[in-house]
């Protein structure tokens, strides 16, 4: 037999009338999870995002916060940032320029104090239980105070540093002492670490008696220069005015001497005329001896002040001296008397010597405005703070 008849042969007993071959087994049933499978993945994977969604909400977002929760971060968020003003005025006392840096303490706990301002109108907005309101209101308000009234330093006059002190000082601890009427109130919330819910009185404590350091230390330092300077302003003015006030005694005395001229030189002038008119310029030259006497001599012009007075008490003296000869001697016309002829020759001598005099005075004073001026230049600006 061959190979071709080999491979016909099955075939040939088939068609000879032999049994079908056998169908080919129905795939099996699909289960439940295999027919909802894509569904199934589809709503497992979106319980997944719901419940992400749902922590993120609660743990980050806090949309889900209570009540209490609200309180809770009002107070604490408050408390950190009032706490950052006492922390750091209880530093300012180690900088180097101690008052200006609690004045940048003071200016920015203004907006501290705004910010627990929105902080209240939050609270009230979102919590409605009465018993978390009114305590956690009660003390975000005290504080609020508080930094409101510390904030007032930054606005204080470096003039009128000790004084704006010694009246804000009670406020701020009288806002102190309501800070601490609150506590115990809000710590009977139970509201978790208390610690955190109201300030340590110790700091606020702390906070002020800094400041009260540093302004007193400040105002001194203020006042210190402040005193030198109108010490060096007041020797600067009294040089000035020893300058103007010998200035013008002098020419009082011009006035006077010419008055005296005059009365030598007039002609047949008797005897009692002549003593009258001496002796009222001889009072005249007498108050201005007074009125030099009596200024403030300025360092370096003594000497030559006390020259000039002498000269004026000499004047006077010789006026005395003609007014007696006049009334003594015999003659009835006093112009030619040997008392005329010794008040004209020596009242001339005194005069050769005003001039000089006069000068000396005069820069002597200019030299000693000159040197307080330069004491005052050497006082400097007011003292950084």
């Amino acid at each position: 037999m061959t190979i071709k008849a080999k491979k016909d042969q099955p075939k040939a007993v088939a068609a000879a009338g032999s049994l079908p071959a056998p169908a080919p087994p129905p795939p099996p049933p699909q289960t439940w999870y295999r027919k909802h499978r894509n569904a199934v993945l589809f709503g497992g994977g979106l319980l997944a995002v719901l419940v992400l969604a749902f922590i993120v909400s609660f743990v980050v977002l806090g949309l889900f916060d209570t009540e209490e929760d609200t309180a809770r971060e009002a107070l604490t968020g408050s408390t950190a940032s009032f706490e950052r003003s006492t922390a750091e005025a209880r530093k300012a006392a180690g900088a180097a320029l101690p008052f200006t840096a609690l004045s940048e303490v003071a200016s920015s706990s203004a907006g501290r104090a705004d910010t627990i301002d929105e902080t209240i109108g939050d609270l009230t907005d979102k919590v409605d239980e009465a018993r978390l309101v009114g305590p956690a209101t009660k003390a975000l308000e005290a504080e609020h105070k508080f930094l409101v009234r510390f904030s007032r330093i930054s606005e204080f006059p470096e003039s009128e540093l000790e004084h704006r002190w010694k009246r804000l000082e009670p406020e701020l601890k009288a806002a102190q002492q309501s800070i601490d009427d609150s506590r115990q109130a809000v710590l009977a919330l139970g509201l978790g670490d208390t610690a955190h819910l109201v300030p340590a009185n110790t700091r606020i404590t702390g906070a002020i008696a800094s400041a009260d350091k540093i302004i007193l230390v400040s105002n001194q330092k203020v006042q210190a220069w402040r005193a030198e300077r109108e010490a060096a302003e007041s020797q600067v003015a009294a040089a000035e005015s020893y300058k103007g006030e010998m200035s013008s005694l002098m020419s009082a005395y011009y006035s006077q001497r010419n008055i005296t001229q005059d009365l030598v030189h007039e002609q047949n002038v008797l005897w009692n005329i002549a003593e009258e008119e001496l002796l009222s310029q001889a009072a005249e030259r007498q108050g201005i001896i007074d009125s030099m006497n009596a200024l403030l001599i300025p360092a370096g012009a003594e000497s030559s002040h006390s020259q000039m007075v002498s000269l004026a008490t000499q004047s006077k003296a010789l006026l005395e001296e003609a007014a007696t000869a006049a009334r003594v001697e015999p003659d009835i016309i006093w112009t030619g008397s040997p008392g005329w002829q010794r008040l004209s020759t020596e009242s001339e001598a005194i005069t050769q010597q005003f001039a000089p005099a006069e000068s000396a005075v005069l820069a002597a004073a200019e030299q000693a405005i000159a040197n307080e001026k330069a004491q005052l230049s050497r006082v400097g600006p007011r003292p950084q703070l």
